[in-house]
């Protein structure tokens, strides 16, 4: 039936049984233990893997990565343990650096590293601290340039003389002014004892604190150990312990250094046989603060929580960068008076500066150890959300069980897989699917004139109702059968005007086939498939033609009708009645001797 069942009016129908419409995938069930075992032993493995793996990993809480706040505390000079050994004599053992020149000598990059001199430097002048990285010097080099004035005779004075110091070099003279340049390499005395200091915090949307229980260490470098700061206090160690638990020598080469990291080969001496010296080089060191709650931190610091849930823990993870680490230029200028700082003019004066020392200019190049600071870690919330999100991932985890055992069903199982195939990958002809709508179409109409009692050509209410009795009435009330009756003439009914006044509707020969046939091929969609296939005109009248033309089962076949009619009062003709095209005996019509639908014998209608 092509007509809407609802109240909407006629031209909103098709609406509404659109948006009636619901598709479910095809489910074929297989009856196979085989089949059956393996499904639900998949489904059991997996189902303990969703819980242990819900649980462990508590997919049910909403992460977030928490953000971090990092307080650099200043070193106090007075009580630095640097100026406690100040009067100290240095040794070669503990101070190679001031004595071995030839072990720290190194030339890359188009610089020269050789001569140096040791240094006392106090904590504020070796370390450079901020939020986002603390760096401390461990070598520098003082690029010193000064503008003297020429002596009376007009040269220029010789280094260690007067007002330039010794190893001094000249670079230029004019007849104003004599340009010279001293390079210093320093090493500062055991910056490694000064400390690096911090307090810290961290913030998300429902969990804040500072200075929770932390542990600093090296996951990449066991050997160094680790440290622990008991909740509350600031992390405060020198540079000794820090330098330890990543796994690093200031006195060793690059390639030589406790922990094992990548390193570029760039990173050679211009000989390319050596890498420098830590102390020399400097290094990169990347502190990571993470912070996890304690149901969230990685074993084994998730046991030494103890408490709250809430309660958070800060691991520091330490990870060296093997590579040279540069503060870069720091420029400083000499002033002596309101017109400083003095430099030098295009035309090669220092117009008219006083003093025999006209300007002086230090450049600072320092090298040595970089903290870079960063948060990270994991703090997280029960969450309906984060639940039903991981549910809907494991629910795709058990789909697997499903495919596995749909593809053993396919191609495992033998001759029986053969089988089920048909089932579970249905295949489609569309010619056989024509092909059976035509042969359903001949049983539905056989079946219709057997039903239609008047020869009306159509089956009324009262029709449907009495044959439905007959096969159903013993087990079935009369009510029940009556409703019945009623399904099919609600669904049968092709006219949209009847569906409102279904009492005396009738359902004829089309609309019958379009109930007994399957649904997937219809008239219309056959019309429309005849005139794609069939274009040419005169393919048609020939396929008119071979229909018309008795075959050589002709003669037997109407033989056997003069004989035994396929309905009852007629014995020969083209339709089911004798002498004529009707369905009746003697006639064109359906009863006897006529041609209209409403004249003739039915009673030799054939009765079930």
């Amino acid at each position: 039936m092509s007509g809407c069942c609802c109240w909407p009016p006629p031209k909103w129908c098709g609406v509404f049984a659109f948006l009636g419409n619901f598709a479910t995938p095809k489910i074929v069930l297989i009856k196979d233990w085989r089949l059956g075992g393996l499904l639900w032993g998949l489904k059991i493995l997996i189902a303990i893997y969703i819980v242990f793996d819900l649980f462990t990993k508590q997919a049910y809480l909403e992460l977030l990565t928490p953000t971090g706040t990092i307080t650099p505390l200043n070193s106090n000079n007075s009580g630095d343990p640097l100026f406690i050994k100040l009067g100290k004599e240095l040794s070669p053992d503990t101070h190679p650096y001031c004595f071995d020149q030839s072990r720290y000598s190194f030339e890359w990059g188009g610089g020269v590293y050789k001569d140096f001199e040791c240094i006392w430097a106090t904590p504020a002048s070796i370390a450079s601290k901020g939020e986002t990285e603390t760096f401390f010097t461990t070598y520098m080099t003082l690029d010193k340039t000064f503008l003297v004035k020429p002596l009376s005779d007009g040269s220029c004075p010789r280094p260690g003389t007067g007002q330039v110091p010794e190893g001094s070099e000249e670079l230029a003279q004019t007849t104003d002014v004599c340009v010279y340049e001293k390079l210093e390499h320093i090493f500062p005395v055991e910056p490694e004892f000064t400390s690096m200091s911090f307090l810290h915090s961290y913030s998300t949307l429902y969990l804040k604190g500072s200075n929770p229980k932390t542990y600093i260490r090296n996951p990449n470098y066991e050997d160094g150990g680790k440290i622990e700061i008991t909740k509350g206090n600031a992390v405060d160690r020198n540079l000794t312990t820090w330098l330890k638990v990543a796994g690093i020598d200031l006195d060793a080469t690059l390639d030589k250094q406790p922990y094992k990291g990548e390193l570029n080969p760039i990173f050679k001496g211009n000989n390319n046989t050596s890498y420098p010296n830590v102390r020399l080089s400097g290094i990169v060191i990347d502190v990571t603060l993470n912070y996890y709650q304690r149901k969230l931190a990685p074993e084994p610091y998730k046991s030494t929580l103890k408490g709250k849930s809430d309660s958070v823990v800060c691991i520091i993870d330490l990870e060296p960068k093997l590579r040279w680490s540069l503060k870069g230029a720091d420029v400083r200028y000499m002033i002596t008076n309101a017109e400083g700082p003095i430099f030098m003019h295009p035309n090669g004066t220092t117009q008219g500066a006083p003093g025999e020392v006209v300007a002086s200019e230090v450049n600072f190049k320092r090298q040595g150890l970089q903290f870079r600071f960063s948060v990270g870690g994991q703090i997280g919330r029960f969450s309906t959300r984060a639940l039903v999100t991981a549910l809907v991932t494991y629910s795709v985890m058990l789909s697997i069980a499903q495919t596995i055992t749909t593809f053993t069903a396919l191609y495992g199982l033998g001759i029986s897989s053969a089988l089920y195939k048909e089932f579970i990958l249905e295949t489609v002809l569309w010619r056989k699917e024509y092909a059976r709508f035509a042969a359903q179409a001949l049983v539905a109409g056989y079946a219709f004139m057997r039903y239609d009692k008047d020869a009306s050509f159509k089956l009324s209410r009262k029709e449907i109702f009495n044959q439905l009795k007959i096969y159903f009435g013993g087990d079935l009330s009369e009510d029940k059968v009556a409703a019945m009756a009623d399904f099919l003439m609600r669904h049968g009914e092709d006219d949209e005007d009847d569906e409102e006044n279904t009492k005396y509707s009738t359902i004829n020969v089309f609309e019958w086939i379009e109930i007994f046939t399957e649904g997937k091929v219809s008239v219309k969609s056959l019309e429309r498939l005849i005139d794609q296939e069939y274009k040419d005109p005169k393919v048609r009248e020939g396929l008119v033609r071979l229909a018309m033309q008795p075959s050589k089962m002709a003669a037997p076949l109407e033989s056997a009708s003069a004989t035994t009619p396929l309905l009852a009062g007629g014995s020969a003709g083209d339709d089911y009645g004798a002498g004529g095209g009707g369905y009746g005996a003697g006639g064109g019509g359906y009863g006897a001797g006529g041609t209209d639908e409403s004249k003739g014998d039915v009673s030799s209608y054939p009765v079930t």
